[in-house]
């Protein structure tokens, strides 16, 4: 309630000094919910080491072709440490 009651007062200074149909108090609750939201979020991630493969093609006119590895065969290869990453690039 607070919040709609100041809300009402400063919008019409927001008209006047910044732009006209800005509100000010009523949409605050609304992104404060979506920052806590975010900040959850991240407090919940959990790191996950995780590598990728790149190669520099040589190809007959530049320019150089990048390429990733995104299967091995018909799986998608799980790179979680430089052992087994470096195990599947001498595997190749």
């Amino acid at each position: 309630m607070l919040d709609r009651l100041v809300g009402y007062k400063i919008s019409p200074l927001l008209w006047d000094k910044v732009r006209r149909g800005l509100s000010a108090g009523r949409v605050q609750t609304v992104a404060l919910r979506v920052v806590v939201e975010r900040e959850r979020e991240i407090r919940a991630f959990i790191k996950k080491e995780y590598w990728t493969v790149d190669v520099d093609l040589l190809a007959k006119k530049t320019p150089m072709l990048k390429a990733r590895l995104i299967k091995a065969g018909d799986e998608v290869p799980e790179l979680g440490n430089q052992q087994t990453t470096d195990s599947l690039v001498g595997a190749a």
